[in-house]
C-alpha cells in the first residue's frame, strides 16, 4: 500500500525503487508478520540492532533505518496508525572509507578531452561538465529543451532518465523540486565542442 501511495503521490520511480528494495531485504523479514498498530518504538530498537547484526555496511542501515521511519510517516498520513513509532535521526555524516579520489579537469583539459570525443556524445559530456547536469537529466533531454534567447542559449531541466522499479528506463521527475531549472550555456559551447 505504501509503494502504491508513493506512485499516486508523484514519488520518482527510484525513490519507489529504493523503497521496495528496503521492504524486500530488510523491514518485511523483521516487522512483515506484526501489525502496524504494534510496532513501538522498542520494535524500532530492536529492528536497528536486527541490522547491524547482517553483513551489510553501516550506510545501508543508516539508509534502512531513514526508509522505515519514512514509510511509517506515510502509514501515518494513509491513517493506519495515529503516530509514527520510528524516531529516527540518521546522522548526518558517516565516515567513508578513505578511497582514491579524482581531480577535477580544468577548463582547458576539458577541451582536449571534448575534442577527442566521438559526436555526437562531446555534447553531452559539455552539458554536464559545463551546466552541472546529471547523467539522467542529460539523457533526458530534447531539443525544445535547449532554446536561444538575446543573451545566448539555455538548457531547461524538467525531467530525468530514471531507473522503474522492474529495472528499465523511463523519463520522469527530476531528483527534486531545486532541479528543475534553466541554465545558461557558456558561449563557447557549440556542436564542435
Amino acid at each position: 500500500k505504501v509503494l502504491d501511495y508513493l506512485q499516486s503521490s508523484g514519488a520518482s520511480p527510484n525513490t519507489v525503487r529504493t523503497y521496495k528494495s528496503a521492504l524486500d531485504s530488510h523491514i518485511l523479514p523483521f516487522m512483515g508478520d506484526m501489525p502496524v498498530t504494534g510496532i513501538t518504538g522498542d520494535t524500532a530498537a530492536a529492528f536497528h540492532e536486527y541490522l547491524k547484526s547482517k553483513p551489510i555496511s553501516e550506510q545501508t542501515v543508516q539508509n534502512t533505518m531513514g526508509h522505515t521511519r519514512a514509510i511509517f510517516g506515510h502509514l501515518k498520513k494513509m491513517g493506519y496508525i495515529e503516530t509514527n513509532p520510528i524516531k529516527w535521526d540518521k546522522p548526518r555524516y558517516i565516515a567513508a572509507k578513505k578511497t582514491r579520489r579524482g581531480k577535477a579537469l580544468t577548463g582547458d583539459r576539458l577541451a582536449a578531452l571534448l575534442k577527442v570525443i566521438r559526436t555526437p556524445t562531446p555534447l553531452a559530456f559539455a552539458l554536464m561538465s559545463y551546466c552541472a547536469l546529471r547523467y539522467g537529466e542529460c539523457a533526458a533531454l530534447t531539443a525544445r529543451d535547449i532554446k536561444h534567447t538575446p543573451d545566448g542559449y539555455t538548457v531547461t531541466v524538467s525531467k530525468a532518465l530514471k531507473r522503474a522499479p522492474g529495472g528499465g528506463l523511463v523519463v520522469g521527475t527530476p531528483k527534486n523540486a531545486a532541479s528543475y531549472r534553466t541554465i545558461a550555456i557558456p558561449a563557447h559551447l557549440d556542436r564542435k565542442s
